[in-house]
C-alpha cells in the first residue's frame, strides 16, 4: 500500500497552507507536484525539524528582547506625560491644517532620542484647540499613553 500523505515543512507563506516552518501533512500528490518542484516545502527529516526548532527558539529570544526594548520606550515616552504643539488659528479658536501624526512622532522622537514611526502615532481629529489623548502604539500589546496639548500661536 502507498503511502498517500507526506510531512513537509513550508519554506515560504502560503496563503492556504500556513506560514514559513509550519510542519504540515499533504498529500504525496500536492507536494511532488507542486510544493517541491517550485521550493514552497521541503520533504520533514530530523534534521530538518531540529534546525527549524533552534531558529524558532533565537526568533522567539529575538522578539522578547524587542518588546523589552519597547517596554523601556513606553517608559520613556510617558514620562513625558505631554507635548505641546502651536499651530495659527482662526476664529472660534478653529486651526489652520491640522496636527499631523508625523508632527506628533518628531516631536516625541526629539524628546526621547528614540525614532517613533508616524504609522505607529494614533492621534483623534484634531481641528480646534485643545487638550487630546494620543496612543503611540510601539508592539503588539505595548502601547504609551500621551497628552497633546494644542497652543495658539502668538
Amino acid at each position: 500500500m502507498v503511502k498517500k500523505t507526506v510531512q513537509v515543512v513550508l519554506n515560504k507563506d502560503i496563503k492556504s497552507l500556513g506560514k514559513i516552518g509550519d510542519l504540515k501533512s499533504v498529500s504525496l500528490g500536492y507536494a511532488r507536484n507542486l510544493l517541491l518542484p517550485n521550493s514552497l516545502a521541503s520533504i520533514a527529516t530530523k534534521s530538518l525539524m531540529l534546525k527549524i526548532q533552534k531558529q524558532q527558539v533565537v526568533k522567539r529570544q529575538q522578539e522578547e528582547l524587542l518588546k523589552q526594548e519597547k517596554l523601556k520606550l513606553k517608559q520613556l515616552i510617558e514620562a513625558l506625560q505631554q507635548i505641546t504643539i502651536v499651530k495659527k488659528v482662526g476664529q472660534n479658536e478653529t486651526i489652520f491644517g491640522s496636527v499631523t501624526a508625523r508632527e506628533v512622532a518628531d516631536i516625541i522622537s526629539k524628546q526621547c532620542a528614540n525614532q517613533i514611526d508616524k504609522k505607529e502615532v494614533k492621534i483623534p481629529e484634531i481641528e480646534i484647540l485643545g487638550n487630546y489623548n494620543v496612543i503611540i502604539d510601539l508592539y503588539p500589546g505595548v502601547e504609551a499613553n500621551l497628552k497633546l496639548q494644542v497652543l495658539p500661536e502668538v
